[in-house]
């Protein structure tokens, strides 16, 4: 699994800023892969430039939240249900369930979008 798709998942869950998806990275993906702060800053500027995520807000001392764009969210639905070869990449996005009031968890809406097989 590449970065960018590593990112693109963990913002089609929730908007974030690059803090928040840290945190998320290391929760759900950091048995499967290992990124530093640097590439993932780095990949969100990647991102933002081709157009598939967007920043939607600036908070204090210029934190940035970034929401996957409808471009962005056919890309990544496009690369989860290639299965050409390899299995479906949905299984590297389950997390365990949310403690009441948890975030960032897959919803019933972001289930319904991804390709029956990956589910």
């Amino acid at each position: 699994m590449t970065l960018r798709y590593a990112v693109m998942g963990l913002l089609m869950d929730h908007p974030g800023s690059g803090y928040d998806l840290m945190k998320r990275f290391r929760r759900s993906l950091g048995n499967v892969r290992v990124a530093s702060q640097g590439q993932v800053y780095g990949e969100l500027n990647r991102l933002a430039d081709a157009g598939v995520i967007e920043a939607t807000s600036e908070g204090p001392r210029g934190r940035q939240e970034y929401a996957l764009t409808s471009p962005g969210e056919a890309d990544l639905l496009r690369w989860l249900a290639r299965t050409e070869g390899r299995k479906p990449q949905a299984r590297f996005f389950h997390r365990p369930p949310a403690p009441v009031g948890g975030q960032g968890h897959t919803t019933p809406t972001t289930s319904r979008r991804l390709p029956s097989h990956c589910r």
